[in-house]
């Protein structure tokens, strides 16, 4: 084929690819877009998931007509003028090619009135086309709506996933605004039902609770300074991080995905978190404008440092500091298990028999509690344990050979595999109802895999709002100490996944097997090693666990003759 100059749909059409991946791209787009123009409030609305509509209306600045007109132009932008300007660029918008974009792939149709003017504009452009202009009764500011997304666009239309999950996408694409601005109301409604209402604060701290729900109760501030960079937040405390929290990265303001900040935000905990968790955490990062290069990335999700290192040691060393001033502040008390340096047990009840003969903790919490793992009566050969190293790995002895086992991997694999094999929708009865406030995101995602949970034993009745009532849990779990982290967590691994799966079910009994399994550090008494060892040799396929990481490795005597070169 040759070379050729493309046509201008044809690279309206690429373009509007880069740009607008899915509904919660374009309400992206529309909400910098009004943050930009000085809104103090903006009002979103959903139907079908965004396929239908997406409603976007600030009380911004607004715009006069021969202006707006020049908005849907590609690279028509109020946000610079010059080269130098990318250097110190303070909005979230610079290249002026959202909304040609989004018009290019849905029926776009915008209202707008500056503060002065008596009268204000309509526009309507559809899927690419020369946009008619007129004047129009509105109120001021902006309000831009998006009709039939991508109906133009097949090849792009069938990846897109159920409204529910859109409106989730939808949900966690606002989430960052609204704690990086605190003073600006945002409004939320999906199919006509309110979903967010988060009224404006003098601080970011009641936004934390809005975003993150319950996990607020359990985070710390944290600040510093340091040559023009500063870094503020909150995150979990080491002693509260059990499962796998939501980090938000907010730079100038701008939400991001950066890498380097979400390992220095980890490094921070330093060994006092187990491996497979992640601390539910805000970092907000301000550096001078011209050490910041936010012109790397299509989606302008993404950032470059010019002093990359200095900003990710402020992070670590402020979060360690506030963990410092929290050790100090409070009294002695024990240390968490997950720690490593307390019996595991003593926070996850098991039903077995204390040495004073009566049952361990959580009864009052559960109803006919299944144990977290049983031993059969057969499994291939006898097991002697020979004990727990580093509180991670089971080393034991096994038809004479050696062998070491990760704990949470093969904890995970034994959950994994009941949750498969048991009766459909198997659930552990909670005597009292666990009531607990989700983000939005996750309420969504509730909703959303309601029927697929529910498979696998889960139970819950939602309250009113955000805030649902767990009344069972997976038979097959066994008893946990945080059964709303547990469910929390599976919410965010939902939410987090790309594209459509096949088997929705199996990969949320993965993720509830891992959230529900032993982490590294737990401390395990020999006869629940002996127990957990035995029902994973039971299984069929006891090599790995559901993410393909092995569960044991084994040494027989020519492979331990072998490493230490013995003839």
């Amino acid at each position: 084929m040759p070379i050729r100059v493309l046509a201008p749909d044809v690279v309206a059409g690429i373009s509007a690819g880069e740009v607008i991946e899915r509904p919660a791209s374009v309400v992206k787009e529309l909400v910098e877009n009004a943050l930009d123009a000085g809104a103090a409030g903006v009002r979103v609305d959903i139907e079908a998931g965004g396929m239908g509509l997406i409603r976007v209306a600030d009380d911004g600045g607004g715009m006069a007509g021969a202006e707006a007109a020049l908005a849907f132009r590609r690279h028509a932008t109020s946000k610079l003028a010059a080269l130098d300007d990318l250097g110190k660029l303070s909005t979230y918008g610079f290249r002026g090619e959202a909304l040609a974009a989004i018009a290019a792939a849905a029926d776009v149709e915008m209202l707008t009135r500056t503060k002065g003017s008596d009268e204000g504009t309509r526009i309507s452009a559809v899927f690419g086309e020369e946009s008619i202009t007129g004047p129009a009764g509105c109120a001021k500011g902006t309000e831009i709506r998006v009709r039939n997304l991508f109906l133009r666009m097949p090849a792009r239309l069938k990846f897109m996933r159920s409204p529910r999950a859109e409106n989730a996408a939808i949900l966690r694409v606002i989430e960052p605004y609204i704690l990086a601005r605190p003073r600006v109301r945002f409004v939320l409604t999906v199919d006509g039902e309110e979903k967010l209402n988060a009224i404006p604060s003098a601080e970011g701290s009641p936004r934390i609770r809005a975003v993150m729900g319950d996990a607020a109760d359990c985070v710390l501030p944290f600040s510093s300074s340091s040559s023009g960079n500063s870094v503020r937040g909150f995150t979990e405390a080491p002693g509260k991080v059990h499962g796998r929290g939501r980090q938000w990265l907010v730079v100038n303001g701008r939400p991001v995905e950066d890498r380097g900040l979400r390992h220095a935000l980890i490094a921070s905990y330093s060994g006092q978190i187990p491996r497979e968790a992640w601390p539910w955490a805000v970092v907000f990062v301000d550096v001078p404008p011209d050490r910041l290069d936010v012109n790397v990335h299509p989606a302008k999700s993404e950032v470059k440092f010019a002093d990359q290192r200095q900003v990710y040691d402020l992070i670590a060393g402020a979060i360690r500091e506030a963990f410092r001033t929290v050790h100090t502040a409070a009294p002695a008390a024990k240390p968490s298990s997950r720690a490593g340096t307390t019996p595991a047990m003593s926070e996850i009840p098991l039903p077995l028999e204390s040495s004073e003969g009566s049952p361990r903790g959580g009864e009052a919490f559960v109803a006919q509690p299944s144990p977290r793992w049983s031993s059969p009566s057969t499994a291939g050969g006898a097991v002697e344990i020979l004990g727990q190293f580093h509180e991670t790995y089971i080393a034991a002895r096994l038809n004479g050979n050696l062998v070491l086992v990760d704990q949470h991997a093969a904890h995970e694999k034994v959950i994994f595999s009941r949750l498969l094999t048991h009766s459909e929708g198997a659930s552990q009865q909670l005597l009292i109802p666990l009531t607990i406030e989700l983000s939005p995101a996750e309420a969504a995602l509730a909703e959303e895999y309601r029927v697929e949970l529910g498979k696998l034993g889960y139970e819950y009745d939602g309250l009113g709002g955000r805030t649902v009532a767990l009344r069972g849990v997976p038979a097959g779990c066994g008893p946990s100490a945080d059964a709303a982290a547990v469910l929390r967590g599976v919410l965010s691994d939902a939410g987090s996944g790309t594209g459509a799966t096949d088997e929705p079910v199996r990969k949320l009994a993965a993720s509830v097997a891992c959230h529900s399994a032993v982490k590294a550090g737990d401390r395990l008494e020999p006869r629940e090693m002996e127990a957990l060892l035995l029902e994973l040799l039971a299984l069929e396929d006891p090599g790995s666990c559901p993410h393909g990481r092995p569960t044991m490795v084994t040494w027989d005597t020519g492979s331990l003759a072998r490493l230490f070169k013995r003839p």
